[in-house]
């Protein structure tokens, strides 16, 4: 049986002085720097963390091993692997990822908790592992045995090798052996993080090196021999590695702790080596499952036994942050990690609002109302003083990428909205937030410098959709307040926005599909910067992304398409048996459909480039964009606002989960090619688990539950879907929007963020008119110029300036159309 840590000297922590003991020289490893550093694969078997705020650390697992592990927070790994290394010491040499056969399996249905069982090619011997964080410090516990027969498992030699990466990067790392209370520790330090390495066992050598150069892994690959025992290894990539003393027994745990100091990281591992790893298993358990007591029962609507169901809630919960509670973030992976070095660290283990809504909103479907409310605030906290949202930032609020989507401004809007439908919102008051947010959508539209693919500028169907919703949820909150002129202005801005959907992103003119001629594009591509724009999908070119150099590059955009235009239906902007819609389903469904063994899934655009290369090697600068399981979702949704069957949509969803519940990014898209690991449906190397996609999969079953779609806005619906008589058609001239054409009996709003009084004309100057500009409502001035049924002449019109008292220097023309 194992054996709880025993620690020969009492008292041997009490002072930092005592915690070291010198007993020879140092001895410093040679080949500094080491290799360039590489993180590892990004489709994980497995993620995992404590429930409990007080442990604030993650693992992730791949391939039989621990992988990276995030610490103090969710943003930041601070190690490549760690993993066993076995050898007879005369034969062989085997590496646990590399050389052993491994199932993955979770310990129970609610807890992140997994068991790997590795096992040698001829079935000789087998590493069973268990593998948990402690309940309530930020250390890793892997519970080891050793079996097969006895006769030859007692002739192996076992190792542990750690790969640090603190502080997110390889480089600059220091290593050092080091004895405390009679026990060797290996130890690792960057910028103030400290990590350790012990056993309830001990280690009978230790030593610390340069990757490639001088670490445990090259010791022994080259005569299965452990003869290097370094004690230092400073200002490198490094590895550190321990021989386990055995002693006859056959199992054992290993603790992988972290702290601010290296007194706080020995003190930690010592504490959680000293429970029974038994112990620490049952209240990790008991707290995941406290989770589940009020998750809904979607698991009836599933497939599987609600398998993914109960694996995609606690996942969705494992992702948020503990020190920034509510910050959720995308996945804690790196996608082709391997291909990947320090110049890379962001991964996406960063916070994308729109991933972040989504979870948010997919734990409020599946019955959770505290985590969206934490999520919903942490955002508050996080808009920019202008209204937007970085397009992705650091847990902290820092921005990574620094580009605009205009989607990702509008759905905190919608998340507000949906924690107001269900009573969630309890005292927190978003109104002020809602306001920036819209004002900004106002002040940035039509045009998105990123949609949702964050590849492209211009008119994008799903980035319009969800602008036209959160616009309209805005009014509702405004009207709420008694903000009626706001709620006016939000809604004409609204409805402005949707009747040129069709203007802006159908084509007439498509090629793709015999006989369909009209239907979605992905994007009308467009230059933020330019205020003329040419309105035109028939004639604009796209250039794509992540295509191979000398590669073409550019593209019809009428002849570029994605499933975007679905998010339409899926807010209540347009009727699922919308004509464009049914053609625009034909289109994406003989361009990207993808028939796998589990059900049908598509890619998200023609000629996309960012994805597994051809041959089944990484993504790097470019590839092939492959399927993604979240489209499926997507679709299924849509099946079910159509009134047809959606079990194939979650059937299949299921069918792309891991054995341990994890959803990825994509799956390989063409027949299988063993000799990549690439299989039809089967992960790539691509993100997994992909908290967007186990978002989708938890709000299908919550919308199947409902018998409606959980994202379907009544108040968008009735507007758009109901009686439109009694709407008014708007074109608006901005200045960064230029309006060339106004049709007959539109209203034209000359909208400009300044008080003006504008000076027009209707029919060439023969007569002109003068108007003061409104009160200003959300910042913004505007005058409203009626059109006839029978107007012919163009407006032209010119600006006076009240502020700087002076006219404008030009006139302006808007055409009649």
């Amino acid at each position: 049986m194992e054996e709880s840590l025993q620690l020969p000297v009492p008292g041997a922590l009490e002072g930092h002085s005592s915690l070291r003991s010198q007993s020879r020289q140092k001895v410093k490893a040679f080949g500094r720097p080491g290799i360039e550093p590489r993180w590892t694969h990004g489709d994980k078997d497995g993620v995992g963390t404590a429930y409990a705020a007080a442990s604030r650390i993650w693992f992730t697992l791949w391939n039989g091993i621990i992988t990276e592990v995030y610490y103090p927070t969710v943003d930041h790994p601070q190690i490549r692997d760690l993993q066993c290394l076995i050898t007879d010491g005369k034969t062989f040499f085997h590496e646990e990822k590399r050389d052993l056969k491994s199932i993955c399996e979770r310990l129970s249905g609610n807890s992140l908790g997994y068991r790997y069982t590795n096992t040698d090619s001829e079935s000789r011997y087998s590493i069973i592992k268990e593998i948990i964080t402690n309940p309530h410090l930020a250390c890793i516990l892997q519970h080891v045995q050793l079996v097969g027969d006895e006769a030859f498992i007692s002739k192996l030699r076992l190792y542990m090798l750690c790969a640090p990466h603190l502080q997110v990067g390889g480089w600059s790392n220091n290593g050092y052996v080091i004895r405390v209370a009679g026990r060797k520790i290996l130890m690792a330090e960057k910028a103030g993080v400290w990590l350790a390495l012990g056993l309830t066992l001990q280690f009978s050598r230790a030593s610390c090196g340069y990757v490639g150069r001088s670490d445990g892994w090259t010791d022994l690959a080259g005569n299965f021999q452990m003869d290097w025992e370094f004690d230092q290894a400073s200002d490198g990539n490094i590895a550190l590695m321990g021989e386990v003393d055995l002693g006859g027994k056959r199992e054992f745990t290993v603790g992988l702790a972290f702290g601010d100091t290296e007194h706080c990281a020995i003190t930690t591992l010592f504490q959680a080596l000293g429970i029974p790893f038994k112990e620490h298993l049952k209240r990790y358990t008991e707290q995941w499952d406290r989770t589940s007591a009020h998750r809904l029962p979607l698991e009836k609507f599933s497939s599987d036994n609600g398998n993914l169901y109960h694996s995609s809630f606690s996942l969705l919960m494992s992702h948020e942050d503990k020190s920034y509670p509510g910050a959720l973030i995308a996945s804690l992976s790196i996608p082709w990690g391997e291909a990947k070095g320090d110049a890379d660290n962001g991964g996406y283990h960063l916070v994308w609002t729109r991933d972040l809504v989504g979870s948010a909103s997919a734990m409020l479907a599946a019955g959770d109302r505290i985590t969206p409310l934490r999520s919903l605030i942490y955002l508050v906290a996080s808009q920019q003083e202008d209204g937007g949202f970085a397009q992705n930032f650091w847990i902290d609020g820092g921005p990574y990428w620094r580009g605009i989507q205009l989607d990702e401004v509008a759905l905190p809007i919608l998340l507000a909205w949906q924690l107001q439908r269900e009573g969630a919102l309890q005292d927190f008051d978003p109104y002020p937030m809602i306001l920036k947010a819209a004002a900004y959508l106002i002040r940035h539209g039509p045009v998105t410098e990123q949609e949702r693919w964050e590849e492209a500028s211009g008119y994008s169907p799903s980035t319009l959709a969800s602008n036209i919703a959160a616009l309209i949820v805005a009014a509702w909150f405004a009207r709420e307040r008694g903000d009626y002129a706001v709620a006016t202005m939000l809604e004409e801005y609204a409805d402005f926005l949707e009747c040129h959907i069709e203007a802006w992103t159908v084509t007439t003119e498509g090629a793709l599909v015999p006989g369909i001629q009209r239907h979605y594009v992905r994007i009308l591509p467009e230059d933020v910067d330019n205020p003329n724009p040419l309105e035109d999908p028939n004639s604009k070119v796209l250039e794509i992304k992540n295509q191979p150099a000398g590669s073409q590059d550019s593209f019809p955009a009428r002849d570029i398409v994605d499933a975007g235009f679905l998010q339409l239906a899926r807010y209540g902007i347009r009727r699922p048996d919308d004509p464009v819609i049914v053609d625009s389903l034909k289109v994406i469904d003989a361009v990207l459909k993808v028939n796998t063994p589990v059900g049908p899934v598509w890619r998200r655009y023609n000629h996309d480039g960012y994805g597994q290369r051809e041959d089944g090697g990484p993504y790097v600068g470019w590839g092939k964009g492959r399927a993604w399981p979240l489209l499926t979702g997507e679709r299924g949704h849509f099946e079910l606002s159509a009134g047809r069957d959606v079990k194939p949509f979650i059937r299949a969803m299921e069918g792309f989960a891991s054995t341990t519940g994890l959803l990825p990014e994509q799956v390989w898209d063409e027949p299988d090619r063993p000799v990549a690991y690439m299989f039809l449906g089967r992960p790539t190397g691509s993100a997994m688990p992909l908290m967007w996609a186990h978002a989708e999969y938890i709000k299908l079953l919550r919308s199947v539950s409902d018998n409606r779609v959980f994202d379907m806005i009544p108040e968008v619906a009735e507007r758009y879907l109901g009686d439109r008589k009694a709407r008014q058609l708007f074109e608006i001239w901005k200045p960064n929007r230029q309006a060339r054409t106004v049709k007959r009996g539109y209203t034209l709003r000359i909208q400009v963020p300044v008080p003006f009084h504008l000076h027009w004309s209707a029919n060439e100057w023969q007569s002109v008119e003068d108007n003061p500009s409104s009160t200003p409502v959300l910042g913004f001035h505007f005058v409203d110029i009626p059109t006839s049924a029978a107007q012919q002449a163009p407006i032209r019109f010119t600006f006076y300036w009240v502020v700087e008292n002076r006219w404008e220097d030009r006139d302006y023309m808007v055409a009649i159309e």
